[in-house]
């Protein structure tokens, strides 16, 4: 825990500095709620880096030093700019109360406490794990989609791990980039809620204030948000924070917009592509700027978009063959190391009919052969508890929000309204995992909860004390898990699991298998050393004489197709 608390202050401060340094540069007026846009931009523009850095090589403390020294020369220049944007956030933190920093401090221990502990979310432990390694190690490496496809799910958020999360030997730091976003997360709005504006207390202000605290208390409560975010290293927590700071401020000040608008929906893109439909935020942002004449922003705003895009799709070239993997269908590169077009079909299938129906709860055969409408019933009936909340209470938020929209919205709410249904209405005939679009769901009930009549009866003091409850909670909870000796790690987090690894040829390269461990239903590559897959593809061979030159599929008619791990029809 030790470890965590330098390591959160340490890049916190790196994210915060970064992100002034940028928008010391792109944007003349103080962005509201300056401490999450410096923190968020920050961290941003370091995966932005890194995704060209990675083309080319590892990402690793050197390349972060490099990067650095280079922000360095920068803030020189822009010395009295920074120090004006830095002295005007750290003003903030000055005039909060004691009732939020007692409250951040239930939620920060909670935080830790988990974040030190045991990988709870086995997508981590089977690839998310192994993904940053190769980023750290090697870099792009071609074809290794070939070693197991899910190696081919390239996302931003990885190379943002490798850069900020430096290896320990045999302790898991992989998810403390996770951990340290769920506390800005906390932070962001706790400071929402107790916001104390001078003077009477506007319906609005507590209304927006409601819908904080909600937004706060489901995250805790649901698994998957604040607590899940924290015990691994997941790339969806990233696109629900970000969502949430963008529609909180679009409701607090819509007639604001800053280079968030331009610079976030393009880089979650990057991060998971069922993001695609925001990037229509940029364009909106984009067509207001040429409107108004503003033509250096849309030039700067052009720029950033296709800073943040190119690489991302290079990357996924390299990695797969592919330009937008799994997406078989915009197939338009022909390369040696290219995953076989039968296996991606395969496991696009396998995530369209997983995400649907749970294969613990339903074989995936028989979801895939119900239609339209009828496998939404199953859908429905066989989500988690706080999922199934999560999506009748959005449903409900949207209609009342396009009941009252026309009448209460501003253009700019209206169309971001509309691309939030977009995503929705996408996600939902892909991969419906409400995980995939926490944040469009949460948009929905916020706000509603923004545009409801709250009366001033119910008044501040109330909210804070319902605030200092749920904290209090929190507490307790935190406390509670280090009853189990696996959250007892005061100095570093918990060790890594260490599976028994089989060594197996191919070609002159030594590639490792692991088994099974912890009584998992199946292997997990953990911290294995690299290269390590779960089942050999007998046509699989070394593009070169190293690992760094990639591995490829043998051309051979001959071949028989042998039905991999996410054939659904057995």
């Amino acid at each position: 825990m030790v470890f965590l608390a330098i390591y959160y202050l340490l890049v916190t401060a790196i994210c915060f500095w970064i992100g002034v340094v940028l928008y010391s540069i792109m944007q003349k007026k103080m962005p509201s709620g300056s401490g999450i846009h410096f923190l968020l931009t920050g961290l941003i523009a370091l995966a932005a880096l890194g995704q060209w850095i990675v083309l080319f090589g590892p990402v690793n403390l050197r390349v972060l030093i490099v990067i650095l020294l280079m922000m360095l020369i920068v803030s020189y220049f822009k010395r009295g700019r920074v120090r004006e944007m830095m002295l005007s956030a750290c003003y903030e933190l000055k005039n909060k109360s004691a009732g939020f920093y007692g409250s951040l401090i239930c939620f920060l221990i909670m935080i830790v406490i988990l974040n030190a502990g045991p990988i709870m979310m086995d997508d981590t432990q089977s690839y998310h794990i192994q993904m940053i390694k190769w980023i750290r190690e090697y870099g792009s490496v071609p074809g290794i989609a070939n070693l197991h496809l899910r190696f081919g799910f390239n996302s931003s958020w990885f190379t943002t791990c490798a850069l900020l999360t430096q290896p320990l030997s045999g302790i898991n730091g992989y998810c403390a980039l996770n951990g340290l976003i769920s506390c800005w997360f906390c932070y962001f709005l706790l400071a929402k809620i107790f916001y104390s504006p001078a003077g009477i207390v506007s319906p609005r202000s507590l209304a927006l204030r409601a819908g904080s605290i909600f937004l706060l208390g489901f995250c805790f409560l649901n698994w998957s948000v604040i607590r899940g975010a924290a015990t691994s290293a997941n790339y969806d927590f990233i696109t629900t924070i970000c969502l949430v700071v963008l529609f909180t401020e679009l409701f607090e000040n819509p007639e604001h917009l800053g280079i968030e608008w331009v610079i976030w929906p393009v880089y979650l893109f990057t991060v998971r592509m069922i993001n695609a439909p925001l990037i229509l935020l940029s364009v909106f942002y984009f067509l207001s700027d040429r409107k108004n004449g503003r033509t250096r922003r849309l030039l700067c705003g052009s720029f950033l978009l296709g800073f943040l895009v190119i690489p991302f799709v290079i990357r996924n070239l390299i990695l797969s063959g592919y330009p937008f993997f799994p997406i078989y269908q915009l197939d338009w590169f022909s390369f040696d190391w290219k995953a076989d077009k039968r296996a991606v079909v395969e496991i696009s299938e396998y995530i369209k009919y997983f995400n649907r129906v749970n294969s613990g709860f339903r074989p995936l055969a028989e979801t895939r052969a119900l239609g339209f409408p009828q496998w939404i019933f199953y859908w429905f009936m066989y989500l988690f508890r706080f999922d199934r909340i999560l999506v009748i209470m959005s449903v409900v938020g949207y209609a009342y929000v396009l009941f009252k929209a026309r009448y209460h919205f501003t253009s700019w709410q209206r169309y971001f309204t509309g691309i939030m249904i977009l995503e929705l209405a996408i996600w939902f005939f892909t991969a419906p995992d409400p995980r995939f679009v926490q944040g469009g769901l949460l948009f929905g009930v916020f706000a509603a909860i923004a545009m409801a009549p709250i009366s001033p009866k119910i008044g501040s003091r109330n909210i804070q004390v319902l605030t200092g409850l749920l904290s209090a909670a929190v507490l307790v909870y935190g406390i509670s898990k280090l009853k189990d000796p696996s959250y007892r790690n005061l100095a570093y987090p918990s060790p890594l699991p260490k599976p028994q690894v089989r060594t197996v040829l191919v070609d002159h390269l030594e590639l490792h298998i692991p088994g099974k461990v912890l009584d998992n239903w199946n292997a997990r590559c953990y911290d294995v050393d690299l290269p390590c897959l779960y089942r050999v593809d007998p046509r699989l061979m070394a593009r070169g004489g190293s690992i760094a030159e990639g591995f490829k599929l043998k051309k051979d008619s001959a071949q028989v197709w042998m039905n991999g791990e996410y054939d659904i029809k057995k």
